[in-house]
């Protein structure tokens, strides 16, 4: 997904089959993700481009759709924060704007949300950025990548974090010269949200 102004974004997970309960459903996802009151500054909430999003949302093409359905995919969750100036139509945005967009995507079981990680990690270095390198991330939840480089489609500066909490991916990624502890902070926020609810939910 490609916003005015060459914003480059990630949407596409995806994950592999487990038979274990699950610990997080549908309902925890918008306690768990960023919104609106949670806009990095200079960013504001694209409405029309966040909420739920479904299995034929998140699968690239067919092929993909079968495997997300065979591997238990249940339910995604998009945020996008776009900068002030791209909901002005008058005013260009600049290759100093910073974008961020955050990815939930729930699965059946931890299993198959782990597998999925794996998969959408080899993803992001192989398709969707350019020049990757690994970073190193903060104590997210089970498991957690950082990789920064670019987008192919402009060449903006990408950074993303992605890791794991049971059966919940979360991922937030910075187009732009975004600060690295920018999206430790989101990051964290989403991580002890998860946690809180995990730990309700599990009581």
């Amino acid at each position: 997904m490609v916003l005015r102004g060459g914003l480059a974004m990630v949407l596409v997970l995806a994950a592999a089959c487990s038979s274990d309960p699950p610990v997080f459903t549908p309902a925890d996802l918008p306690r768990v993700v960023l919104q609106a009151d949670d806009a990095p500054a200079g960013t504001r909430m694209v409405a029309d481009a966040s909420g739920e999003r479904d299995l034929d949302a998140f699968a690239r093409d067919g092929a993909e759709r079968d495997g997300l359905e065979q591997d238990g995919f249940v339910l995604g969750y998009v945020v996008l924060f776009a900068p002030e100036a791209w909901f002005d139509p008058n005013v260009h945005v600049g290759s100093d704007a910073v974008s961020v967009q955050v990815v939930a995507g729930l699965f059946e079981a931890p299993e198959g949300a782990a597998s999925s990680l794996r998969r959408y990690l080899g993803d992001l270095r192989d398709r969707q950025i350019e020049s990757a390198e690994d970073l190193t991330v903060p104590d997210l939840g089970d498991e957690a990548y950082g990789l920064r480089g670019v987008a192919p489609a402009d060449g903006s500066p990408l950074l993303v974090y992605l890791w794991r909490v049971r059966n919940l991916i979360l991922v937030v990624s910075g187009s732009g010269p975004v600060d690295e502890s920018l999206l430790a902070v989101l990051g964290a926020t989403m991580s002890e949200r998860a946690l809180a609810s995990g730990s309700r939910r599990a009581a």
